[in-house]
């Protein structure tokens, strides 16, 4: 088993839409946030946490997620990846995933655990 493992699966639904980045001639991004919801019993009461997730798609896989929509169901595996940037002077650090693959789940009816969509 290697020293390190940096792999990520996701299933959620997109805050907004898919938003494409401008780059240089011939590389393409796409970014995207999505709303991952987390339902856990406490003592005899069902909760429930949503985590917000940023996500970059790059190239030929960019090309097909930027008509995502808000709301879009989605399934993906990537990598976890950290990222700097300034902002009004500051230095900011954000960790994003980067997509390897994504599944468009909406015109699944019904998704059963133990599915594997990544098929």
């Amino acid at each position: 088993m290697p020293a390190n493992f940096n792999s990520v699966q996701l299933m959620g639904r997109l805050c907004f839409d898919a938003s494409e980045k401008p780059l240089e001639e011939g590389k393409k991004l796409v970014g995207f946030r999505m709303a991952i919801n987390h339902k856990y019993k406490q003592k005899e009461e069902w909760k429930q946490t949503t985590c917000f997730v940023d996500v970059k798609a790059w190239d030929n896989l960019a090309e097909t997620c930027k008509n995502l929509g808000k709301g879009s169901l989605v399934f993906l595996e990537g990598y976890l990846k950290n990222r700097e940037y300034f902002e009004d002077g500051k230095k900011k650090k954000i960790l994003e995933v980067t997509a390897r693959q994504v599944k468009f789940l909406d015109q699944m009816e019904k998704i059963e655990p133990g599915d594997d969509f990544l098929e």
